[in-house]
């Protein structure tokens, strides 16, 4: 887990994304795209107890005609928010590239 052994990454993995999309989104999907040779969507949850929208940015695989992602929350111990939002209310929007 980063937080345990490098405690300077704690504000900037809450940073991160909200940057990540914002290029994202800025560019009209043609940066943030990659992070590391992985791809990268939009995943747009409405919240289970607010019904806000949600967006954060992921790592994703291609199955077929599938795009697969993994709740991991940066190595953590806790399944991030979306994960809960997506078991709430599996409808949800995503965003890849320019698509």
């Amino acid at each position: 887990m980063f937080s345990r052994h490098l405690p300077w990454f704690v504000p900037l993995k809450r940073v991160i994304p909200f940057v990540h999309e914002a290029v994202f989104k800025v560019s009209g999907g043609r940066l943030g795209t990659m992070l590391a040779g992985h791809k990268m969507l939009l995943l747009t949850t409405n919240g289970r107890r607010s019904g806000k929208r949600w967006t954060v940015p992921l790592l994703y695989m291609d199955d077929g005609d599938r795009y697969l992602v993994i709740g991991s929350n940066w190595g953590g111990e806790k399944d991030p928010l979306w994960v809960a939002n997506v078991a709430a209310n599996p409808s949800v929007h995503i965003r890849v590239g320019r698509r």
